[in-house]
């Protein structure tokens, strides 16, 4: 325990290094520097002297850069759009750039087309295929064990299982990758569907409306509607804008602003889809913490599905 608390006091200043040239985020030994610009060369630009300080900031305090696994990867919504560069220069410490961008370092990130980063497969174009695929693939796993198991135990214990080997699984940052597009989405809803029809012992055409509704389970969707809305009655920011004193439309039918969106892929953002799904909720529940009511959460949306259409 103190290790862990020492260590955190040993790198927390590596925060301030870029001093607005770019963001740092750190959870425990797992940091990702994030910058931005107007063009690809600028943002390239930014990033080779982002990585330069943070290189500097690694040898004075006495640690080294993991070049295997440190690595570069860009964001954009469309392949073309995407940078050509393909891998990135990090700079010595001590090494020198004349004029014209030349210095002796050969050490460079390699870049790649998505990464994992705290248990979720992040792609460059955001479309979250790579981590559904992942996810996926654990799903299947657990269809032999669940075969294994419904021969010994009950459904309420098969429910059980259910619960802490597969939907733990998938309801993991549901929050992010949960407003992929349907395509995306239907290879893990139909290892989920596959499980469950399992463990209720339904052969495998089995009608889907009444399989969820005979296990009282909730499906893939409505698994990241109570995601969502248990974000939204935790996160401090949105329970402060309900309870402002200005005399607005939104605050006095207790509904939270939406997020203004230029492109539709932002509508899938937490921050618009958020709002959206919190001003749908009964106004009974939107003042009590998500953990008093996540039953009565979870009986509510699968009564009230047909308010989410616009997912």
């Amino acid at each position: 325990m103190l290790g862990s608390l020492l260590f955190n006091v040993y790198v927390n200043d590596i925060l301030l290094v870029l001093d607005g040239e770019g963001a740092v985020f750190c959870f425990a030994d797992d940091t990702v520097v994030l910058v931005q610009g107007e063009t690809w060369d600028v943002t390239i630009k930014k990033a080779e002297i982002a990585f330069s300080k943070i290189r500097c900031w690694l040898d004075h305090s006495l640690l080294s850069l993991n070049l295997e696994k440190t690595k570069l990867i860009t964001f954009a919504l469309t392949s073309k759009t995407l940078p050509p560069v393909r891998s990135l220069r990090v700079h010595l410490s001590n090494c020198l750039i004349d004029e014209s961008g030349v210095c002796g370092c050969i050490d460079k990130i390699e870049r790649v087309e998505y990464i994992k980063y705290l248990g979720i497969l992040i792609d460059q174009r955001l479309t979250w295929k790579a981590h559904l695929d992942y996810v996926t693939k654990k799903v299947r796993k657990l269809i032999f064990k669940c075969y294994e198991h419904r021969n010994i135990m009950p459904i309420k214990m098969l429910k059980m299982v259910y619960f802490s080997l597969v939907e733990s699984i998938i309801s993991y940052g549901i929050v992010t990758w949960g407003s992929a597009s349907a395509s995306a989405m239907s290879s893990l809803l139909i290892a989920q569907k596959y499980i469950i029809k399992i463990i209720m012992f339904k052969n495998r055409g089995f009608s889907t409306e009444l399989l969820f509704k005979e296990s009282n389970l909730l499906t893939l969707g409505q698994l990241y509607i109570k995601a969502v809305i248990r974000f939204m009655l935790n996160n401090q920011y949105y329970r402060n804008e309900l309870l402002h004193n200005h005399y607005t439309r939104n605050a006095v039918n207790q509904n939270v602003s939406l997020a203004f969106v230029r492109r539709s892929a932002s509508q899938g953002h937490i921050s618009y889809v958020g709002p959206l799904i919190f001003n749908a909720l009964p106004f009974s529940f939107r003042n009590k913490p998500f953990k008093k009511i996540k039953n009565k959460i979870g009986q509510w949306i699968m009564e009230n599905s047909f308010l989410f259409n616009f997912l």
